[in-house]
């Protein structure tokens, strides 16, 4: 099966619940370039941030990210402050070398019971969103 998630659809989705405003562009069928818009005093600016899919398996996904050093202390908070907030989240996502992410989706309260009878096959971006291909267990 495959399923399909814009790009204007992501980003609807994560203004509308964590008020931020961000958009997503393809840079090849394994990678996009996400930014979101800071204030600066008086000035806004984007923050363009690279995420390339590394590696995909049955119930979790890798990702790893480049936008400088400033990216890395703000992934690093923003991981510490969620795991603080959402203990469920300590175990499920997992920061690794070279920049890395890997989200175990068999541990998040919210996604274990879909990856019992649904694996992860594969994540591709294409020009206006992206593809989750995943097949039956």
């Amino acid at each position: 099966m495959k399923i399909s998630i814009s790009f204007a659809e992501l980003s609807d989705y994560i203004k509308r619940h964590y008020d931020k405003q961000m958009t997503f562009s393809q840079v090849s069928d394994k990678e996009l370039c996400a930014s979101y818009t800071q204030n600066l005093f008086f000035k806004t600016i984007q923050v363009p941030v690279s995420l390339k899919v590394e590696d995909v398996k049955a119930d979790s996904v890798a990702i790893t990210y480049n936008g400088g050093f400033g990216i890395d202390m703000i992934i690093a908070g923003t991981l510490s402050f969620l795991k603080a907030k959402v203990p469920e989240l300590a175990n499920a996502i997992i920061s690794e070398e070279g920049h890395c992410i890997r989200i175990e989706l068999s541990k998040l309260p919210q996604t274990a019971t879909l990856v019992e009878t649904i694996a992860l096959n594969e994540i591709n971006f294409t020009e206006n969103g992206l593809i989750v291909s995943a097949s039956l267990k």
